[in-house]
C-alpha cells in the first residue's frame, strides 16, 4: 500500500487548507457571499452558476471550517425553523485569519512580532 507523507502543519494552517480547499467553486461561493450576504443557498447558486446540491455541499464545509455564519444557526433542528431559510454570511475576521496564516506558511506575510 503506497504511504504518503504527511508535514506537520500548524493547526491554523490546517484550518486554512482544509476550509478553503484550493477550489474554485468554494472561492466563487465566499465571493458571492462577501457581495450578497444573507444569502440562500439558491441564491448563492444562481449567483455563481453551479447547482444548489453543489453550493451546500460547499457552505457546510465553510460553515464548519468557522468561516460562515447562518441564520438560523446550522445546529437549530429543521423542524424549529418555521419554515425559515437558512442564509448565509461570511464570518470576516476568521476568514482574515486563514489568509494570513497561508500568507505565513508562504513568508508573504511577517510573522507576528512575540
Amino acid at each position: 500500500m503506497t504511504r504518503y507523507a504527511v508535514p506537520q502543519l500548524p493547526a491554523g494552517l490546517e484550518r486554512a487548507i482544509s476550509g478553503l480547499g484550493g477550489n474554485a467553486a468554494r472561492i466563487a461561493v465566499l465571493s458571492a457571499l462577501v457581495d450578497h450576504p444573507r444569502s440562500t443557498p439558491g441564491e448563492v447558486a444562481e449567483a455563481v452558476g453551479l447547482s444548489v446540491n453543489t453550493v451546500r455541499k460547499h457552505l457546510g464545509q465553510l460553515l464548519e471550517a468557522g468561516f460562515l455564519e447562518s441564520d438560523p444557526p446550522a445546529t437549530l433542528p429543521f423542524s424549529e425553523r418555521s419554515g425559515q431559510r437558512a442564509r448565509y454570511s461570511v464570518v470576516a475576521d476568521e476568514l482574515n485569519k486563514a489568509y494570513t496564516e497561508l500568507g505565513r506558511a508562504l513568508r508573504i506575510v511577517e510573522p507576528e512580532q512575540q
